[in-house]
């Protein structure tokens, strides 16, 4: 599995705690665990996370889990963008 922090700068420290706690959560399935750190890496914009996460998800998601999961990094940030309005 991908080392979160190898992707993570410094100054996004709780990300990278946050991301790490996800990935190495035994009570959550593989499914929603890898949809929760593709949703997060695409909500987080950085594309070096981005890229990583979307390749470590290649192949154990399918394709609709994979795109609601991008769907939701979408509605959290124009929902962030709506509050600032």
């Amino acid at each position: 599995m991908l080392t979160v922090g190898d992707k993570i700068p410094d100054y996004a420290k709780d990300l990278r705690l946050n991301l790490s706690s996800i990935l190495s959560d035994q009570l959550i399935g593989e499914t929603r665990k890898y949809g929760l750190f593709l949703a997060c890496a695409h909500g987080s914009a950085y594309k070096p996370l981005v890229d990583a996460a979307e390749a470590e998800i290649a192949g154990k998601i399918d394709e609709p889990t994979a795109n609601a999961a991008r769907g939701a990094a979408v509605m959290k940030a124009i929902a962030t963008v709506h509050a600032t309005l």
